[in-house]
C-alpha cells in the first residue's frame, strides 16, 4: 500500500514531501520515498517514539504536530511559497496523508501553496462521521489536484530494489522481498519481522530533541 501510494504521487528526486502519520502506511511510505532519491522527507505525528523510527528509517526531519505550529515548521524546512490568491505558504510539493483525521486533512489544504499534490491514502473514518467539518476552500484558492490511493493493485509482486550497504540499516531490517519462489511458483512470503516488537527502555524524546536529532 506504501509503495502504491508513492506510484500514485509520482514524487521525483527534486520534490519536498510531508507524510502524516506513522503507521506501517506511513512509515513504509517515507522509506520509499527516500529509496526513491525524494529531497526532502518531513514525518508529522503527535507520537515521539513514532518519530524517533521515523528518523531512523531516513526522514530528514519530523514535526510533533501537538506540540509544534506545522506550517512555521514546514516553512522552515521547505521554504516559503504562495497560494493561487498570493498568500504565503509552505513550499512543500507533496502532502501524503496517512493519518486519515479530518484535522489532517484540513491542515493539509490549509497549507498546501498553489498546485501542491495532496495524496489521500488512509480511510478518511472522521470524515464518514456526521457532523464532520471539512475545508475544501483552501483546495480552490490553491488549484489542488487531489490523488487518492487504494491497495496495491499492481505492486504486490514488484521486485524490490537491492539492499546495499549504502542503504539505512533500519530500512534494511524493515525490508522484506515480496514473494519467494519455490518449485516454479511465486508465493506471498510471510513478514516475520514484523511479527515482534522489541521493547525499549529508553524514554521518548521531546519535540526539542527531536528537532535536534533531525539537524534542524
Amino acid at each position: 500500500m506504501a509503495r502504491h501510494c508513492i506510484n500514485c504521487s509520482a514524487a521525483g528526486p527534486g520534490d519536498k514531501v510531508v507524510v502524516f502519520g506513522t503507521g506501517p502506511i506511513g512509515l513504509g511510505a517515507a522509506i520509499w520515498l527516500k529509496l526513491r532519491g525524494v529531497e526532502h522527507v518531513v514525518v508529522a505525528d503527535v507520537i515521539p517514539s513514532r518519530l524517533q523510527k521515523a528518523l531512523a528509517i531516513g526522514a530528514d526531519a519530523v514535526i510533533h504536530s501537538a506540540e509544534e505550529d506545522v506550517t512555521a515548521r514546514l516553512t522552515e524546512l521547505h521554504g516559503q511559497a504562495a497560494n493561487a490568491l498570493g498568500r504565503p505558504r509552505p513550499g512543500t510539493d507533496i502532502y501524503i496523508d496517512a493519518a486519515g483525521a479530518a484535522a489532517v486533512f484540513n491542515t493539509v489544504v490549509a497549507n498546501a501553496k498553489w498546485h501542491a499534490k495532496p495524496v489521500i491514502v488512509a480511510v478518511q473514518k472522521a470524515v464518514q462521521k456526521k457532523g464532520a467539518e471539512i475545508g475544501l476552500g483552501g483546495m480552490l484558492r490553491s488549484e489542488l489536484p487531489l490523488v487518492a490511493s487504494q491497495g496495491h493493485p499492481t505492486e504486490t509482486f514488484e521486485v524490490p530494489p537491492p539492499r546495499t550497504r549504502r542503504t539505512p540499516r533500519a530500512v534494511r531490517e524493515a525490508h522484506q522481498p515480496p514473494r519467494a519462489v519455490r518449485g516454479g511458483r511465486p508465493r506471498l512470503r510471510a513478514h516475520t519481522r514484523w511479527g515482534r516488537r522489541r521493547r525499549s527502555s529508553s524514554p521518548s524524546m521531546s519535540s526539542e530533541q527531536l528537532r535536534t536529532t533531525s539537524g534542524s
